[in-house]
């Protein structure tokens, strides 16, 4: 009898640890993904803080570029709301690294976009970061976010087509 109750100790004691073990776990992850966060509200704060063109200049994510210079344009023609938000959203969804990578990378671009300067201006100063930083290959996926962009909220032609003209020679994809 006291063989068995040994063994149905141990196994008890087994058990507490491993739910322990598993808290502890949950734990450490819960932590990380909290520390994620905060860096990632730190950095758009630091970006932030840049303001004026340098919200422009400052941008060193490729995803965080297209979304500005799209919804700058968006923002311009007055074709900007939630329903345009969820299409720019879906449309860099696979371009994104995880939910926060890309509801930091929409956010800094409606912040971007709402200082005052044209369309035109943001292109060149975002493009020379995304030209230093993608592939041809890369440039091109981004080129088309934007354009597929402005055809699904209804740019007027001409317009949307001198800005992606000259986006296509600032990404240097002429």
């Amino acid at each position: 009898m006291h063989i068995l109750a040994a063994i149905v100790s141990l196994v008890l004691t087994l058990g507490v640890w491993y739910y322990r073990y598993r808290m502890a776990k949950q734990l450490a992850k819960d932590a990380f993904e909290t520390a994620k966060k905060v860096k990632n509200q730190l950095d758009d704060k630091k970006s932030r803080k840049a303001g004026g063109e340098n919200a422009f200049t400052n941008i060193d994510d490729p995803l965080a570029g297209a979304a500005t210079i799209a919804i700058c344009i968006l923002k311009e023609q007055d074709q900007y709301d939630a329903s345009v938000e969820k299409q720019v959203r879906d449309l860099l969804k696979p371009f994104s690294i995880d939910a926060g990578h890309l509801e930091n990378a929409i956010d800094y671009g409606s912040y971007a976009s709402e200082q005052d300067v044209a369309p035109t201006k943001a292109i060149s100063l975002i493009a020379p970061n995304i030209t230093s930083q993608l592939s041809p290959a890369q440039r091109y996926e981004v080129f088309e976010f934007i354009n597929h962009s402005l055809e699904q909220a209804d740019v007027q032609d001409d317009i949307g087509a001198r800005y992606m003209m000259q986006l296509r020679k600032e990404l240097d994809l002429v």
